[in-house]
Formats: C-alpha cells, structure tokens, sequence
C-alpha cells in the first residue's frame, strides 16, 4: 500500500511538473503574441495616418489637376494652393497664439 502510495504521489509529482513547464512556456508564448499584438497595432495606426496624409494629397492633386488645362497652369495652380495652405497655417498659429494670452 505504502508502494502504491508513493507510486502514486511520484507520478502526481511527474504530471504537475509537466504541467507547469506547459504553464511557463505558454505564459511565454502569450507574452510574445501580446508584444506581436500590440507591434502590429503601432503598425495599423501608423498607416492609417499615412494613409489619411496620401488621401489629403491625393485629393489636392486632383483639385490640382481640374483647376489646370496646362502643365503651366497646373504648376501655377499648385504654387496658388501651396500659398493658400500656408496662410492658413499662419492664421491657425495666429489664432493659438492669440487663445494662449
């Protein structure tokens, strides 16, 4: 009975250290495709704002083009644009400026 016993208690000892080298390696494992997880995230948003950035100048080039008959004119027209958009800049730093004080 004693034998059995610690047959018993031996193969009970066996199996929860299996178990818990399954346990480690997986809490490892978890831990990797966590940081994977949150890398590819960072990654997702990254290009979405790239991809939002390339649609504001996609849209401005086609504006560009529908304003212009020529390559002159488009050319011309992006200058006109480019100057409009750092107005606003100025005025947007103009108005923050002016909320700070």
């Amino acid at each position: 009975m004693k034998r059995e016993l610690a047959s018993v208690i031996e193969s009970l000892t066996e199996k929860v250290n299996i178990l818990s080298s399954q346990k480690d390696r997986i809490a490892e494992e978890n831990r990797q495709l966590s940081e994977t997880i949150a890398n590819l995230q960072q990654q997702i948003e990254d290009l979405r704002k790239e991809n939002t950035l390339l649609d504001r100048d996609n849209h401005f080039l086609i504006l560009s083009h529908r304003l212009a008959d020529t390559p002159e004119a488009l050319v011309e027209s992006r200058r006109f644009i480019s100057a409009l958009i750092r107005k606003i800049d100025r005025c947007i730093t103009l108005l923050k400026d002016d909320a700070e004080l």
